[in-house]
């Protein structure tokens, strides 16, 4: 009975692996793209140590480290972004944001791509993300900033309808989704861990990132709780989780 469910759980995470997941950085030992070849470049100091909590995770100074990546992630117009992050203390750069993921154009008018997700923003206290499209005006998500030395979970979620942003897989904001155009036109910069536009680095993470996630839809709120396990319970159940959960959506339409 053992091997069997061991047999079913390593082909489970072999089929939900494929699930709308376009690109996944576990920092297994390197910043490479766990599914795709879209691996990503540890820049400066950033490098790979072991955490207590979740073992092998990104670890970023808040000074000039971060991880590039040469290709979008998100090529979508629907997307979901889900990363683990543990700021120790403010961030790096002009403005000390402690930036997850950016993908954007250096400029910051009317219809020029912006996507950011930061654990400290520019204001100093809130969680926020922030997505402006091809044909569209800035939209920002903001919710309190969680006490540094602490790890939680981080999900946006962008359907046709909705710009939502989760926090350890509970919605802590939204907003009507108003943007029509795409993400990708004249991106100049794509990072984990930094955040620039105008020319300037605004921010650079200081702490722990891990299991950053991009998938090519919107997760449900199911989807993105499943993402988040309880302590104790395997990261390997919440990826497989979302495929069962898809299938039951699925075979309900």
């Amino acid at each position: 009975m053992k091997g069997l469910a061991i047999f079913l759980l390593i082909s489970s995470f072999s089929i939900c692996a494929e699930a709308g997941l376009v690109a996944w950085y576990e920092f297994e030992g390197n910043a490479n793209d766990s599914i795709g070849s879209n691996h990503g470049t540890m820049m400066d100091g950033a490098s790979i140590i072991i955490d207590s909590q979740r073992g092998q995770v990104l670890s970023l100074d808040g000074e000039n480290d971060y991880v590039s990546l040469a290709e979008c992630t998100i090529t979508t117009t629907e997307f979901t972004l889900a990363a683990w992050a543990n700021h120790l203390g403010p961030g790096g750069g002009t403005l000390n944001v402690n930036p997850v993921f950016s993908q954007r154009d250096d400029a910051t008018d009317n219809n020029r791509c912006c996507i950011s997700l930061k654990t400290v923003g520019e204001d100093g206290i809130n969680a926020g993300t922030s997505i402006r499209s091809s044909i569209g005006t800035g939209q920002v998500l903001l919710s309190p900033s969680k006490p540094y030395d602490q790890w939680h979970h981080y999900a946006i979620t962008i359907s046709s309808e909705y710009f939502i942003f989760y926090v350890d897989g509970i919605e802590a904001n939204r907003a009507p989704n108003q943007q029509s155009g795409d993400y990708t036109t004249s991106i100049d910069y794509i990072a984990i861990g930094r955040i620039r536009y105008n020319d300037i680095t605004r921010g650079f993470f200081n702490g722990f990132i891990d299991d950053v996630r991009f998938y090519d839809d919107a997760l449900s709120p199911e989807e993105v709780r499943a993402l988040v396990p309880e302590p104790g319970t395997l990261a390997l159940f919440g990826i497989c989780a979302v495929y069962i959960l898809r299938n039951r959506h699925n075979s309900r339409a």
